[in-house]
């Protein structure tokens, strides 16, 4: 080979191994730069933070006052992954409080307020900044236990005639009970009147009512509660409500001479109404002493023999009432006893 053509292929081949070395320093030139410019900017790309959201749950809601209640909080990823890094905190209940494996942080306690009790839940993660910040609201109701009592004026009571029935309350002083009470003939509501107030404490509410008809009624109060009081029912009174009273007072039958056979008088007594017959005991009174007592036949009448001494005699009836009518007494009549021959 000459000497031009030998010097002609060595340039060539020294070209080409330049040319090489320039690409490679141009790349690692280039990946520098890159990871250059990643470190400027703050790795945003690698280190952006992963968006979470919590959720609340207490296992009793609402609750009593003065019970414990645990509230948990729930950290996932917006995939639902569970998220096991970082506090949440029970604003302004409590402070930060690691989560657990599974992305819970709880509480208990047994000092919340009768009421609404609001906060906020807010996870955070200081510590690697790998999940982003969130919160969840909630509130936790309790209630303050009031019991509820109820009595009558009148029982038994007569139809047509009112009768007073009055529920107590036995607040707590964490709760006021209001604004109403309702009243139970069985199921069916009579009425719902307003909670009265007397200092210092008395809470009550009172029916009046002359439109229970003849028979027993199952009488209940019933209050429903709000957000600071629990509801409460009274214990049922059964009044016993009597058809009304006789539409005349009771007859009596006896001889105007009641000298008789053997010194004995027969004494009677009829009771009736177009409510029905009525049934029990009569007694009979001889100027306002008791002589004797009869029981009423199906009829509504019943007599009693007595041996009275002479002379004038009041005689007059009172009959004590059963489930239907009410006890009334009849006027009185005279009666004369003449002395036994001789």
């Amino acid at each position: 080979m000459g000497w031009g053509r030998w010097r002609r292929a060595a340039l060539e081949t020294l070209g080409a191994v330049n040319a090489v070395n320039a690409a490679r320093a141009a790349s690692a030139g280039g990946a520098l730069a890159a990871i250059a410019a990643l470190s400027a900017g703050g790795g945003a790309a690698a280190a952006q933070a992963i968006a979470t959201q919590v959720a609340v749950q207490a296992w009793q809601n609402p609750s009593l006052f003065g019970q414990s209640v645990t509230l948990t909080a729930t950290v996932t990823t917006l995939a639902g992954a569970p998220v096991a890094e970082g506090a949440v905190s029970f604003t302004p209940f409590t402070g930060a409080l690691a989560v657990n494996g599974a992305g819970q942080a709880a509480f208990t306690s047994n000092s919340f307020n009768a009421g609404p009790n609001s906060g906020v839940a807010q996870y955070s993660d200081p510590a690697s900044a790998s999940y982003a910040p969130s919160t969840a609201s909630f509130t936790q109701d309790v209630q303050a236990v009031v019991t509820l009592g109820l009595a009558v004026d009148t029982n038994p009571s007569v139809a047509g005639s009112a009768v007073t029935f009055t529920a107590g309350f036995s607040p707590s002083s964490e709760c006021t009970p209001g604004p109403s009470v309702s009243f139970y003939d069985g199921g069916t509501r009579l009425a719902t009147v307003a909670v009265q107030f007397t200092p210092p404490d008395d809470y009550f509410a009172t029916l009046s009512t002359a439109a229970l008809a003849g028979g027993n009624h199952v009488i209940t109060a019933v209050y429903a509660g709000d957000d600071f009081c629990t509801p409460a029912t009274s214990g049922a009174v059964t009044q016993v409500v009597l058809a009304g009273t006789l539409p005349s007072t009771p007859a009596i039958s006896a001889p105007v001479d009641a000298a008789t056979a053997f010194g004995l008088t027969t004494l009677g007594a009829t009771l009736s109404s177009a409510q029905g017959t009525p049934t029990g005991v009569v007694v009979f009174m001889d100027s306002g002493s008791a002589i004797g007592s009869g029981k009423l036949d199906n009829s509504g009448h019943t007599t009693l023999a007595v041996r009275l001494a002479a002379g004038v005699h009041q005689i007059s009836v009172q009959y004590t009432g059963d489930g239907t009518f009410a006890p009334q007494s009849s006027s009185a009549m005279l009666v004369y006893q003449t002395p036994k021959p001789h």
